[in-house]
């Protein structure tokens, strides 16, 4: 599952059965193909290394061209409904 952000995508998920990890190869293939065609210009994720399937995207992205970004980053969440009476 991607979402658009300002011309890039973020990949949200990305959900492989177990004994199938060539399938997220050619996930990421067609993804990166679609969005280039829907005018994307790049792409964007945060993934949990411990996971198989999520640290599977790392090399792949490498491979790509893409980077893999080292510093701690924290991720934040919240309501909008409470944040816009901020």
């Amino acid at each position: 599952m991607a979402a658009p952000c300002h011309g890039l995508i973020f990949i949200v998920r990305l959900r492989i059965e177990a004994g199938h990890p060539s399938v997220a190869t050619l996930l990421f293939r067609h993804c990166m193909r679609d969005s280039k065609a829907m005018g994307f210009i790049g792409y964007f994720s945060y993934i949990d290394p411990q996971r198989e399937t999520e640290a599977a995207l790392i090399p792949m992205c490498i491979r790509a061209g893409g980077i893999q970004v080292t510093q701690l980053q924290i991720p934040l969440v919240g309501s909008t409904e409470l944040a816009a009476r901020f």
